[in-house]
């Protein structure tokens, strides 16, 4: 039966028992997508063809325009259906034949509306305008456009909804109205009743013409064109259905009001000084006793800001270099980065300005937000922490909240510092959940995230893609980037191509020229900086010692425990049941007093893992003697210094990583007394007699057995800068492979096609929910989407892949892990030897993380 009203949406009927509220309908909501279009528009303006590097003329201005506009309002053309109906209605079970957007780009596609709409509009903005449509929901590719098995479908285009939708569209597009009237089709199979339009071969039609559209006209900017279109239409559509459901009655424009207000939130040059008052506060001895100003217009005195920190701020370059080593001080320098380029635009009248401060991982960034952002003295409305486990982080910092009945001006004592952590974490968790989730960022202007969470717009991810009005407005901090496998350097670099004019500072204590230079062939203007002279040439390293005896290895942890003024071991293995072994073992091997021990890999529940890595920082900065024993994951996550490195040979940037949590706060001044034992790993299970290499190659391992001779056979001591300069020299020499990484980036190589794609490369692990978690998980929250969401990332785990997880059932997609299968050590375990994390039973000696 013909529907009353087009539906866009379904609705709680026990809610709205009267009928469909206004959000819901197919008619309203193309008003608010339109709505939300227009305002992304003001607010963006030619901004954004500027930072791709398309001319911002009012011709090539006014053609983006229109394609957003007509976007944002043929996007759910398709939805009048009956099988969208009865889907929104009461059966989302069904079997639809075609997707909603591919019966849009159809509707689109009709000889009635290409004669009316390609009157109006060129092939360039057009066809942009429909991909854009038909690709809203990163839905349309093959696997999506292909027809579905189920009856045929009719399309309402003959209702009276329908033709105000058109009548909509003639307004807002200022073109004349549609000539003639609709009348209701069907589209089918083909096989059986007769139809208006046969699925497969309309579809493949309209396809074949965009195709062949597409051979005569490929080049770069269209490609970037395009882009825009579409993820500015993707925006426009979720922030209207986010806003319209929870608009209040009678509100005026409330999804251009809520885009306007949010995108309009910007630092000021004192918000910059803020953050770095703050970090001085707490970091430079000199500054302990500063009473930070309100509003900050000059560093703090007593704070030394480097020549090296001095040239990286003052870059005019939109895409700098920062080379430095570990401590060096290159993220201080990334905020006077920030805070001049903002003081530049505010002195030349410009917009606000936004910061994106990324990292490889959740581990360094969390630690990042937790440093420089959390205490930092602006607003916490204006702050976000952005990862995939960000809200169970926060969750943490917040556990310990002082009593509400505390005001907040007793957050501060005196002098400016913060009394009570716990209770700004509470306050920054509950500011960040009372954003619309999808839209958080757009509201943030200083954002601490993963990498992925800029980088992943490459891919089409969804949440980089819904900050995408956020990230084209921002300047970009790209720490460490020599951590970056392939896949994610990759959407670097077409990140870098697409967006020559967003201002970027790329930080990495060491990159192979191979990498370097895929970034010159791209950016031209690249600007390096090179690290401190003193710091980097100070010799910070004893000469390491290859391949040590085991007693050599353990004698030299013994003593430096033993040292009151030294006492901090990290050793680093390149396998989780490696570094179990070796755990277990430090309990035999030491004692009287028995130190600190710990434990840190990747296979703890997220819960535990952030346990994990809070005492092990603190017990590394107490005066405690203190050994952790790490996989890899070590590396970047944690930000301490050890005084004596022990680690499992392995590929020479990995060591390079290694080194840089030796003697780490090393100065000028201090001597050398950081001594790493480089050991050679065990002989392989399934080779007998030949080490075992994984995770590494054999080849890597060789390579870096001959960097540690050439590294010892040159000095006593050595620095960062030797490093550095001798893996120049045994980096690989082969080129970056600049067409797979733009085939790879679907952001711009889809053109037509829109669907995500993957930001890293593949693992060898998956997460899990313990058997025991899953029994315990409260029943009576299944339906509360957001406390499931928050305890399934509290609780999951990785383990590494294996064939009997493919009959595991699930629960929210995630694997169920059987006690039967796997273990689990917590890490409250009354047995300290026993806090290990998640294993199999049967973990074969060979399995890494």
């Amino acid at each position: 039966m013909r529907p009353q009203r087009l539906l866009a949406k379904s609705y709680d009927k026990d809610e709205h028992p009267s009928g469909p509220p206004g959000f819901a309908l197919l008619l309203e909501h193309t008003c608010d997508v339109a709505d939300a279009g227009e305002a992304l528009l003001h607010v963006l303006g030619d901004h954004v063809l500027d930072v791709a590097g398309l001319p911002a003329s009012e011709s090539e201005s006014g053609r983006f325009r229109q394609a957003v506009r007509l976007n944002t309002l043929i996007q759910d053309l398709g939805k009048a259906n009956d099988q969208f109906h009865e889907m929104v209605w009461h059966s989302p079970e069904i079997v639809q034949l075609l997707r909603h957007e591919t019966i849009s780009g159809l509707i689109a596609s009709l000889p009635e509306m290409q004669q009316w709409l390609g009157g109006e509009f060129d092939l360039g903005v057009l066809f942009p305008a429909l991909w854009g449509a038909v690709g809203h929901h990163r839905k349309f590719s093959e696997r999506h456009w292909r027809p579905k098995l189920s009856e045929k479908v009719k399309v309402y285009i003959g209702h009276e909804d329908f033709k105000e939708i058109l009548k909509l569209m003639a307004d807002r597009l200022c073109i004349r109205s549609l000539a003639i009237d609709l009348h209701d089709l069907t589209i089918g199979t083909g096989r059986s009743d007769a139809c208006d339009l046969d699925a497969t071969s309309s579809v493949n039609s309209m396809i074949d013409q965009w195709v062949f559209w597409v051979e005569d006209h490929d080049e770069p900017a269209l490609r970037r064109f395009v882009a825009l279109v579409k993820v500015v239409g993707i925006a426009a559509d979720v922030c209207a259905s986010a806003v319209a459901r929870i608009a209040k009655p009678g509100e005026s424009h409330p999804v251009a009001t809520f885009v306007k207000k949010n995108l309009s939130e910007t630092l000021t040059p004192s918000d910059f000084w803020q953050i770095i008052w703050h970090w001085a506060k707490g970091n430079v001895k000199e500054c302990e006793c500063l009473t930070i100003p309100v509003k900050a217009d000059l560093p703090p005195p007593g704070l030394v800001i480097r020549p090296f920190q001095e040239a990286v701020a003052e870059s005019q370059s939109n895409l700098t270099l920062a080379e430095a080593g570990c401590g060096s001080g290159k993220s201080l320098a990334a905020y006077l980065w920030g805070q001049r380029r903002c003081q530049r635009r505010q002195d030349e009248g410009r917009a606000g300005f936004r910061l994106f401060f990324t990292l490889p991982t959740t581990g360094t960034t969390t630690e990042h937000f937790k440093d420089y952002a959390l205490h930092a003295g602006i607003p916490d409305e204006l702050k976000a922490l952005c990862h995939s486990r960000a809200e169970v982080d926060l969750q943490f910092f917040a556990s310990d909240t002082a009593p509400q009945e505390e005001s907040d001006a007793d957050d501060l004592d005196e002098s400016g510092r913060v009394r009570d952590p716990s209770r700004q974490a509470a306050r920054m968790l509950q500011a960040q959940r009372d954003k619309i989730e999808a839209l958080n960022l757009w509201g943030t202007p200083l954002v601490v995230a993963t990498a992925d969470s800029v980088l992943g717009l490459m891919a089409n991810a969804r949440k980089p893609v819904l900050s995408f009005p956020a990230i084209v407005q921002s300047a970009i901090v790209f720490d460490e980037v020599h951590a970056y496998d392939e896949t994610l350097f990759g959407h670097l670099l077409i990140f870098l191509e697409t967006f020559p004019r967003i201002p970027v500072l790329l930080m990495t204590a060491s990159l192979p020229e191979a990498r370097r230079r895929a970034i010159e062939s791209i950016r031209p203007d690249l600007v390096r900086v090179s690290g401190p002279v003193d710091l980097e040439t100070k010799e910070r390293y004893q000469r390491p010692v290859l391949f040590p005896a085991d007693e050599e290895v353990w004698r030299g942890v013994r003593d430096c425990l033993a040292d009151p003024k030294r006492g901090k071991v990290l050793w680093i293995r390149n396998q989780v049941d490696w570094a179990i072994d070796t755990y277990r073992r430090c309990f035999d091997e030491l004692s009287d007093p028995m130190p600190f021990i710990g434990l840190y890999h990747s296979r703890f529940r997220y819960k535990d893992r952030v346990q994990v890595h809070r005492r092990v920082i603190d017990e590394f900065k107490s005066p405690r003697p203190a050994i952790l024993i790490a996989t890899q994951v070590a590396e970047m996550s944690l930000n301490l210094s050890a005084d004596l490195l022990v680690t499992d040979l392995a590929s020479i940037p990995a060591l390079i990583q290694r080194f840089g949590r030796l003697n780490r706060w090393s100065t000028p001044r201090t001597s050398p007394s950081g001594l790493a034992l480089v050991c050679n790993p065990p002989a392989s299970k399934r080779n007998a007699g030949v080490r075992d290499f994984l995770p590494y190659t054999e080849g890597e391992l060789t390579q870096a057995e001959d960097w540690i001779k050439d590294l010892c056979k040159d000095s006593r001591c050595f620095g960062q800068k030797s490093l550095v300069a001798k893996f120049s020299e045994f980096a690989p020499g082969g080129a970056v492979d600049l067409p797979t990484a733009r085939s790879n980036a679907v952001f711009v190589s889809g053109v037509w096609q829109t669907y995500p794609a993957t930001t890293r490369d593949g693992g060898t692990t998956i997460s899990v929910i313990l058997e025991r978690d899953h029994e315990a998980f409260p029943k009576r929250r299944l339906k509360d989407v957001r406390f499931k969401r928050l305890w399934l990332r509290e609780h999951e785990v990785a383990i590494p892949i294996r064939p009997e997880i493919r009959g595991w059932k699930t629960f929210s997609d995630l694997p169920i892990a059987p006690r039967k299968h796997v273990c689990y050590g917590p890490v409250d375990d009354d047995d300290p030897r026993d806090r290990i994390g998640a294993q199999w039973h049967d973990l074969p000696h060979w399995s890494i993380v």
